[in-house]
């Protein structure tokens, strides 16, 4: 029994040596020599194939698997290296010789063995796509939980703000206009330890408050009452809906819903609510058509205003090491 198990023993410990060897003597000299150049992690890395490991090798590149092993006839290297198909040739200068291609088929038929050891190198797209997923728009949100919004803006206090400035800064901030003498001195008479909060309450009441942060939105939702070259009689619809929106304290999901699919909701027979599909529709346009630059201008807006992407580059410049 013991000289049976040295013999499988011997037997396969030569079969694995001859394999090796035949990977070291003919198989690497080629991949070297007329395939690294192009396909390796510190040298150019077309069709993001990569030959320098055995996992690349095995994983291929953006046509599928480079080998199969025990399949020469599945295996798109073997392919490639016998110029059976003219938009496959490697290497594209000089095809190998009949006994390299006939290296490369014995080796792929015995399992295509390859002492290679190590993990596969990322090829650059690979590594940007995964650095790409580090992308501060692609974060989750969270609850920084600051001491205060001095400490989360990074602001020092100052001294209390007496009564007077206090609710003029309310006013320009809220609503964008100062308060009136009356309004003034309403509130720096009235002792109740919550008037403050009450003249906050009364300022996001007002139907100014949507009109001052409407805008804000407006902004980013281009809106304009022209499309470039003529006017756009309807855009006062948009318009309204975004102050509407802002003055019923609209949830923000809610509010992006309806701007891209308002007649996929329930609200689909609103007026006022499909009027919110403006922020797809109410952008550039020539001559009053939906063309190509109408389409790119949309894809634009929605990249920048919600998804803190710039999309647009994509439509001119093939940016394979970025995120998009």
């Amino acid at each position: 029994m013991r000289r049976l198990v040295f013999l499988l023993a011997f037997a396969f410990g030569a079969a694995r040596a001859d394999d090796t060897a035949l990977f070291e003597s003919k198989i690497r000299p080629i991949l070297v020599e007329h395939c690294y150049e192009c396909h390796s992690a510190d040298k150019k890395q077309k069709g993001n194939l990569l030959l320098d490991t055995k996992d690349g090798t095995v994983k291929g590149g953006d046509t599928g698997p480079a080998i199969v092993p025990g399949d020469p006839s599945k295996s798109l290297l073997l392919k490639a290296v016998k110029w059976q198909d003219k938009d496959l040739q490697m290497p594209p200068k000089k095809k190998l010789s009949d006994s390299q291609i006939a290296d490369l088929e014995e080796w792929i038929k015995v399992g295509a063995p390859d002492p290679r050891t190590g993990p596969r190198t990322l090829t650059k797209i690979e590594k940007h796509l995964e650095d790409a997923k580090k992308h501060w728009s692609f974060q989750r949100i969270i609850d920084p939980k600051p001491a205060s919004l001095d400490a989360l803006i990074g602001l020092k206090a100052t001294q209390t703000a007496d009564k007077r400035t206090l609710i003029r800064r309310a006013y320009l901030d809220l609503i964008g206009v100062p308060p009136t003498y009356a309004e003034v001195t309403a509130f720096t008479t009235d002792n109740d330890p919550k008037a403050f909060e009450k003249v906050i309450d009364r300022l996001l009441a007002d139907k100014r408050y949507g009109e001052r942060w409407g805008r804000h939105w407006l902004d980013v939702a281009r809106y304009a009452d022209t499309g470039g070259y003529f006017a756009l009689p309807h855009a006062w619809t948009y318009r309204d809906y975004v102050i509407q929106s802002f003055n019923d304290d609209k949830p923000y999901d809610r509010f992006i819903q309806e701007q891209i699919a308002a007649d996929q909701l329930d609200t689909a027979k609103d007026t006022r609510t499909l009027a919110a599909l403006a922020f797809l529709t109410i952008g550039w346009q020539k001559e009053g058509k939906i063309d190509d630059d109408t389409l790119d201008n949309a894809i634009d807006t929605m990249g920048r205003g919600l998804l803190g992407l710039t999309l647009s580059c994509a439509r001119c410049h093939d940016h394979k090491l970025e995120p998009i």
